[in-house]
This record gives C-alpha cells, sequence and structure tokens, in this order.
C-alpha cells in the first residue's frame, strides 16, 4: 500500500504540471494573437498641433459628438465620405485655426475641431464653439479630404487662415511648428505634439445612427 501511494502521489503532480503547462500556453498564444492584432490596426496621426480644449468643450463633444457624428454619416455625400466603418470610428485630439488680429498678433478662433477618422482617413471635424449665449455646441465642417492629405507620423504644423484681398474667399495655411515665428497672443499654449485618437466611439455611434429615423 505505502509503495501505491509513493507512485500515485508523483503521477499526480506530473499531471497538475501538464495542466499548467498547457493553460499557459494556451493565454501565451492567446496573448500573442491579441499583440499582432494590434499592431495590424495603425493608430491614425494627424501632422496638425494638438491644443488642449476646455473642460465644457469635452463635456460638450461627450454630450453630442456621437449624435452629431451619426447624423452625418446618415448624408455621406454632403460631406464627401466615400467609405467608413461602423467598427472603426475613432475621434482625434482637437486643433485650432489662428487668424491675425487687429493688433498684429495671431490667436485662435475660440472653435476646438475634433478629426474624426475612420479605415485612415479623415470623415470630417466636430467643431466645439461657444454660442451666442455662451454655451457650448457642436457643428460639423466639411474637410476630411484636405486633412487626410496631413495624415502620418511627420513634422507637426500649425493652421492659420489667409483671407487675402476678398475676405469671402478664405484659403487655409500649414506652416511647420519648427519655423513658425509669428507673434501669439497671451493664453495660447502651443504643445508642439501631433494629434492622436482621443477615444474609439464606434458603439456610440452605431446606437445612434439605428436611432435615427430612415426617409
Amino acid at each position: 500500500m505505502k509503495l501505491l501511494k509513493g507512485r500515485i502521489i508523483p503521477l499526480g503532480i506530473m499531471v497538475l504540471a501538464c495542466l499548467t503547462l498547457a493553460i499557459l500556453i494556451m493565454m501565451n498564444s492567446k496573448k500573442s494573437f491579441n499583440d499582432e492584432s494590434m499592431n495590424q490596426r495603425v493608430i491614425p496621426q494627424l501632422q496638425i498641433e494638438k491644443v488642449v480644449a476646455p473642460e465644457e468643450a469635452i463635456e460638450c463633444l461627450n454630450n453630442d459628438g456621437a449624435m452629431t457624428l451619426a447624423h452625418n454619416l446618415r448624408d455621406p455625400e454632403f460631406f464627401h465620405i466615400s467609405d467608413f466603418s461602423f467598427d472603426d470610428i475613432q475621434i482625434m485630439e482637437p486643433f485650432v485655426v489662428y487668424t491675425l488680429q487687429q493688433d498684429g498678433m495671431f490667436n485662435h478662433n475660440d472653435i476646438y475641431y475634433f478629426p474624426v477618422v475612420s479605415k485612415q482617413k479623415v470623415l470630417f471635424t466636430l467643431d466645439v464653439f461657444l454660442n451666442d449665449v455662451g454655451e457650448y455646441q457642436c457643428g460639423s465642417t466639411v474637410n476630411g479630404e484636405r486633412l487626410t492629405e496631413l495624415m502620418g507620423n511627420g513634422g507637426c504644423n500649425r493652421i492659420y487662415v489667409d483671407y487675402g484681398v476678398d475676405l469671402k474667399s478664405a484659403q487655409y495655411k500649414v506652416i511647420p511648428v519648427d519655423s513658425d515665428t509669428r507673434m501669439m497672443q497671451v493664453g495660447v499654449n502651443p504643445t508642439k505634439e501631433n494629434i492622436t485618437v482621443l477615444r474609439d466611439i464606434s458603439n456610440a455611434v452605431s446606437l445612434e445612427y439605428n436611432k435615427i429615423p430612415q426617409n
């Protein structure tokens, strides 16, 4: 009986060790697969200087961004959207557009532009701004094609508006941050960092999209 027990105990230990090894192999395999999937999905980046938006602007984006985005996707022709995926929709960090003030210095126009990307393309921007009663609200700008040209991980740029002679024909100019010598007003805090993804909003947009009545 003692000999039999002596053989059973090592056998049990061997079985337990084999099971533990098998579990570890499965966990490592799953981790490797997930890591590979993450590596295959390239995180978008825009070569535009990001800014820090006020908390109230972020709150407005959180409350109205998904709904505004969903309504925009219902009208892809207006926003020049040729392709997107509900499983791949992200909101990126905001940027601002600088304009020349009467005192000769540059300041941004208090509109925070949050690019919306899907399948490595910018669809449009969600624009958060103060309305006439001093509350933030969310709108959009058709600028996806132009901003898509600035996707990448190269040098950082700022965007200025140049009205020229005709105030109705405003054009945007992209100036590298490193070579920008323009004087900015007090309160403008440049980051000199490119825009990256703020958050994935795929699920929220799908829910809001399905709530919209179809014509």
